[in-house]
């Protein structure tokens, strides 16, 4: 048996954590290194039970502690305990029954160790989350890609029925009806192409501190009265190539979030930053770098683990069934990644809910070009190569462009073309393709064209231009395209802005 003197000499020059506890696992006294280790004197720690110094709130491990405290017998384990600015520490604890039933605790302090297991955990999290994303994005976008296809078919037909009716025809309202109702379906399908990252996009150099104070402005419509709104933008913020449009279109869709989080009132807040991300301590997902941070957070109801796991996901949604159909927010991930962008979410149950989304930052940025302007053209005496691979959509699209006045020459593949294109004597003025095809692409098509046909402009159509045509091509204006589902006057706009250029 140690006399007190002996053991607390003992327990000082222990370069552990170390305490001795009374039967009542009540602490007598600590060392120095128990002390730096709770962050507080170590007298503070005197008097406390074990149990106190535990990061635990769950009855069932708080019952399992005392249960392996109250055994009697020598035994260990790695615990969380809680220090006095309310941080939690880790450690291996074990301990060694004394005399008169007090007992000596050692702890090796591993919270490094496991801040790294919770770092690595955290980013396999998060790359799991962006492959199952990345997943489903394919998936949305070559559906919504298909359905595009179908789309320009009907709202086209819906035109020329129009334009074919008398004016008093009682078939009118129900072709109206049809056109809503694909309107309407077109909508959910852009959603989902922003989603899948194939929308069409006219990216530029921004100061997003140009477009959230143009937002701000009509802030109120959105987030309603009973909300603060903070917006605090860093000075000198750098540039990132995004589309401004589409951004409004993610802080609109945050904003919202936010509302529907806070029923009765609360905070939001939006701010602006330059940051730098170490590339050594970046996570798996995005790299290091010198990004541009928009932070939106508020102080509403906020969102367990499950859900924050899904909460990008299409048609996942925990709002009511008329209140959406859960696309909203899978479509501002889709925006965002598809500018090369990253957004992350962070949300605790009762305590809000933040979103963070970094661009990469540019280092300069670049004049608009100004289109010229020029008197209108007659489509009269205009020949048209039509290259699209879909019957339905090259029929229906041939038949407007030959009822507005367009000599159309209709080709389902780009090797047709080309024989066309080669065997044609006259002027092509333009060259309408789409920009997925098997075997030849749009791309090619119009590069083989300006040998055989050099006065040809080019209009490319798809619902999906991404990954083809270049961030400098669409920055300089160097091409020329129009996003299925496409109307029968949007698509003569394009063609007569082309044409008199």
């Amino acid at each position: 048996m140690l006399p007190d003197e002996d053991l607390r000499l003992l327990v000082e020059i222990a370069p552990l954590p170390a305490f001795v506890a009374d039967p009542d696992d009540k602490v007598l006294f600590v060392n120095t290194a128990a002390g730096r280790f709770f962050g507080c004197n170590p007298e503070e720690l005197v008097g406390r039970t074990i149990t106190d110094l535990l990061a635990i709130d769950e009855p069932l491990r708080l019952a399992y502690v005392k249960q392996q405290l109250s055994n009697g017998s020598e035994s260990d384990g790695s615990w969380e305990f809680l220090r006095k600015d309310d941080t939690s520490v880790w450690g291996d604890i074990c301990w060694r029954d004394l005399d008169s039933g007090r007992r000596l605790f050692f702890v090796n302090d591993t919270t490094k160790r496991k801040q790294a297991e919770r770092s690595f955990l955290e980013a396999e999290r998060k790359r799991w989350q962006s492959q199952r994303i990345e997943a489903l994005g394919r998936l949305a976008g070559g559906i919504a890609h298909d359905f595009n296809n179908f789309l320009a078919v009907i709202l086209l037909h819906i035109d020329i029925l129009n334009l074919q009716l008398p004016a008093d025809s009682p078939i009118r309202d129900r072709v109206n009806e049809i056109k809503e109702v694909s309107d309407s379906v077109a909508g959910t399908v852009r959603q989902l192409l922003a989603f899948g990252r194939k929308q069409p996009m006219t990216l530029s150099p921004v100061v997003l501190n140009h477009v959230i104070t143009e937002f701000a402005q009509n802030f109120r419509s959105v987030v309603g009265e009973d909300i603060d709104v903070e917006i605090k933008l860093a000075p000198d913020l750098g540039f990132c190539f995004v589309d401004q449009d589409q951004i409004v279109q993610v802080l609109m869709i945050l904003a919202r979030n936010a509302k529907d989080a806070m029923p009765n009132g609360g905070m939001l807040r939006i701010e602006t930053a330059n940051i730098a991300i170490d590339k050594d301590a970046s996570n798996k997902v995005q790299p290091g770098g010198s990004y541009i941070e928009i932070l939106v957070a508020d102080n509403g109801i906020g969102m367990d683990a499950i859900t924050e796991d899904y909460i990008f996901e299409p048609f996942f949604s925990t709002k009511e069934s008329d209140k959406g159909a859960g696309l909203a927010l899978a479509m501002a991930y889709g925006i965002v990644k598809q500018s090369k962008g990253f957004i992350w979410v962070q949300s605790e149950v009762g305590r809000g809910t933040t979103f963070k989304i970094q661009f990469p930052r540019i280092d300069q940025s670049a004049a608009p070009t100004a289109k010229p302007q020029t008197e209108s053209i007659q489509a009269e005496n205009r020949t048209v190569l039509l290259v699209e691979d879909e019957e339905a959509v090259r029929r229906i699209t041939a038949e407007f462009l030959t009822m507005s006045g367009y000599e159309v020459l209709e080709a389902s593949s780009g090797l047709e073309a080309l024989e066309i294109a080669q065997s044609y004597n006259n002027p092509i003025h333009l060259l309408l393709t789409d920009f997925l095809m098997p075997v030849m692409n749009g791309r090619e098509v119009a590069e083989k064209m300006t040998n055989l046909h050099p006065e040809a402009s080019v209009l490319f159509m798809s619902g999906n231009i991404e990954n083809i045509v270049s961030e400098e091509e669409r920055l300089s204006e160097k091409i020329n395209f129009i996003g299925k589902p496409f109307s029968s006057s949007s698509l003569i706009l394009k063609v007569d802005e082309i044409l008199k250029t």
